[in-house]
């Protein structure tokens, strides 16, 4: 049987291929043949061997292991009339699907909203489209709205903020309307989730209770962002189980650590590590090289954030020593105080000792 993984192949400088006749691993270039040049085995020392194929032959018996095309990120796209162009013309023949836009693009892949089967009810479905393999993968099931989060996101994985709603009518327990100045209440029911794929894997969706209004990465750590909520998911005040977006008096800050080592198998992963609420907006995020403690830091307030999601306080009157301070140095917690050394990027240094008591409250002691 022929190889057919070529079928939409051509052959390019510096591909991988397979010799299917020998099993010899070889990289290729092209001028008016296939020149083959054999990738050495680690650990060997000898001479690569060569060979040469007409193109014909070689599309045969050459199946391809590595095309460094894969890693170029596409251009030249647009929708139009519902239509996926190239250059202003029909990329590929698309069947059934009608695009809405380009949402975005990444290595090898375009990203692209896409009507449902039920083109009035408002909702999107996202694909991404790999021109190298001629190939959609459908990412999501049909959502209500879809924002790339440009900070997570590189050109090898999309991270996204996926808002779901739908209406629904007020009912009492015993399933009557709700009524309110003689017209029934109307609940919009919102979940949100954040959708993670990485290029040539189906997306993965993770649940969360808000918004992503700003992104911070974490400092001396990969892969770690703080990501900041001003408002938040709440159960409606009728009792129905719906949920609706509310501002909050606080910031929610949560850690996410976007791993960065994909196993093929599994897919991308992206977990909570920690989560705390602050007054006002971040001004800096860190991890501590001593610790491994999270620091955030807004304008007066400093919180010492472990994975348990314990939270510690330093506050303001503690920062005046080192208005800066974002970088912990040093913890020591226990029998009933804690002791915390800080510093700045200027490496000032400042030791803070916070020692609990009965009577009168917290002792705080800066040196």
């Amino acid at each position: 049987m022929a190889n057919t993984t070529n079928a939409t192949k051509t052959l390019v400088d510096n591909m991988q291929v397979l010799d299917l006749v020998t099993g010899i691993k070889y990289e290729v270039s092209v001028s008016d043949m296939v020149n083959l040049t054999e990738v050495i085995p680690e650990g060997e020392d000898r001479e690569p061997k060569t060979m040469q194929l007409p193109v014909e032959a070689a599309m045969k018996v050459l199946k391809v292991l590595y095309d460094p095309r894969e890693n170029e990120v596409p251009d030249g796209y647009t929708v139009a009339d519902g239509v996926l162009l190239k250059d202003g013309e029909p990329a590929t023949a698309q069947g059934q699907l009608e695009f809405i836009d380009v949402l975005t693009v990444m290595a090898g892949e375009i990203i692209l909203t896409a009507k449902t089967k039920d083109k009035t009810d408002g909702k999107v479905e996202i694909f991404a489209y790999r021109p190298l393999d001629d190939k959609f993968l459908k990412l999501t099931y049909p959502v209500s709205a879809v924002r790339v989060i440009e900070e997570l996101s590189d050109e090898n994985r999309l991270i996204a903020e996926i808002t779901q709603t739908e209406e629904k009518v007020a009912l009492d327990d015993e399933g009557e309307d709700i009524l309110k100045d003689g017209e029934k209440v109307i609940l919009v029911d919102t979940s949100m989730e954040l959708m993670i794929h990485t290029r040539g894997i189906k997306a993965e969706f993770v649940d969360i209770d808000g918004p992503v209004d700003r992104v911070m990465p974490v400092e001396n750590a990969d892969g770690i962002f703080a990501v900041e909520s001003d408002s938040i998911l709440t159960y409606d005040e009728y009792g129905c189980g719906t949920r609706q977006l509310k501002d909050r008096d606080r910031t929610k800050v949560t850690i996410y650590g976007v791993d960065a080592d994909i196993d093929m198998d599994w897919g991308p992963s992206i977990c909570d590590l920690a989560n705390t609420s602050v007054p006002g907006k971040l001004t800096a995020a860190t991890k501590s090289a001593a610790t491994g403690d999270f620091i955030l830091r807004t304008e007066n307030t400093l919180y010492v954030q472990n994975r348990g999601h314990n939270s510690r306080v330093v506050t303001a009157a503690v920062l005046k020593t080192v208005p800066d301070a974002k970088y912990l140095i040093d913890a020591d917690i226990r029998n009933g105080s804690e002791t915390y050394v800080l510093a700045d990027g200027d490496y000032n240094v400042v030791t803070v000792k916070k020692t609990k008591t009965y009577d009168r409250g917290d002792i705080i002691t800066v040196e």
